[in-house]
């Protein structure tokens, strides 16, 4: 379905629609643990249109790649679901990725006293816009305080498995090769533990008590600029920087059916060739049109299911007919 401008009104009762599909893509994501959220929200972020949100400031994505980064987490929707969510959350420029990531997240699912404990926890961080947390910092203290907790419910008698599931993910969501620059960002924290608390199943109170203890301090110095890790001066261990080739695995060519073909200008090795030349090379989209096969998005009718047939009556060709194993029908089909 191509994007379609809506009214205000229009647009309220498409988001009303699509709220059954929110709260059913909540609860998918809580099934993949802490990390089943941030990691959407990582591959939305990679794959959302920079030009797009260096013009207005919001980030966004093209449906076609919102649908299979959708799969990828484990997120299965219908056709009609992904419609209301693309009808609600769409403008011209593509997917509204912000607006869906604050809808989606763990952290909007919970009570008020437990998201203003997570709040708390990470105030030293919130307060600023773009303060952090330092990784290896904040393993440390969250293992520390988690450890000592466990053994603290071991000792009493009260047996707690939810600090052995916290720690769990806490190794799983908090490492190098989800965080190479070794900053994180104070909403992930608070996410990650809010899907902890939201899988507990009300088994959560005694990670509660402990995190209501737990001030998590932000990061001295600020994420290093892509210039600064350029220099021949730069440690061994620095991150890998994106590569020329890189282009061709981080582009998306799915949402040619919005955009139309990028098309390049002829080179001058073309024009050497050619005694004469003064227009431009025919190209596929302004020989072509838009594509060449029509898309499945466009046109619904390829993905309704077909209308069942009525069965078939046992005399819709005539009076049925009594075979009979006979001697001379065994001779003649021995000759056919």
């Amino acid at each position: 379905m191509d994007y379609v401008v809506l009214t205000p009104t229009e647009l309220t009762l498409w988001r009303e629609k699509a709220a059954p599909t929110i709260r059913k893509v909540t609860d998918l994501l809580l099934r993949g643990g802490a990390i089943g959220f941030l990691e959407m929200e990582r591959n939305l972020h990679l794959g959302s249109e920079e030009k797009g949100k260096a013009a207005t400031g919001k980030r966004r994505v093209n449906p076609v790649l919102f649908k299979s980064i959708m799969g990828k987490s484990g997120v299965l929707l219908t056709p009609d679901e992904y419609r209301n969510l693309r009808t609600a959350y769409s403008d011209e420029g593509g997917f509204l990725v912000d607006d869906f990531v604050a809808l989606v997240c763990p952290l909007r699912s919970l009570g008020a006293r437990e998201a203003g404990i997570l709040r708390d926890m990470c105030a030293g961080a919130t307060r600023a816009t773009t303060a952090t947390f330092a990784l290896n910092d904040l393993v440390h203290t969250l293992e520390d305080a988690l450890s000592s907790s466990e053994a603290a419910a071991d000792e009493s008698g009260d047996a707690a498995p939810i600090f052995a599931s916290a720690l769990m993910e806490l190794q799983l969501v908090f490492n190098r090769s989800r965080y190479p620059k070794g900053f994180v960002p104070p909403l992930d924290v608070m996410n990650a533990f809010a899907a902890i608390l939201l899988n507990s199943a009300g088994a959560g109170e005694p990670l509660l008590k402990c995190l209501a203890a737990v001030r998590l301090s932000p990061a001295t110095s600020s994420p290093a600029s892509p210039a600064l890790t350029l220099s021949p001066a730069a440690t061994v261990d620095a991150t890998r920087q994106p590569r020329g080739y890189d282009y061709y695995t981080d582009r998306d060519n799915r949402d040619e059916w919005i955009r139309g073909r990028e098309e390049a200008p002829p080179r001058p090795m073309y024009q050497r060739h050619l005694p004469g030349y003064q227009g431009h090379l025919p190209t596929y989209s302004s020989k072509f049109g838009r594509s060449f096969h029509p898309i499945e998005e466009s046109m619904p009718e390829l993905s309704r299911p077909k209308a069942q047939l009525e069965p078939v009556p046992a005399d819709r060709y005539g009076p049925a007919v009594e075979l009979r194993g006979t001697w001379v029908n065994r001779h003649h089909f021995k000759l056919a």
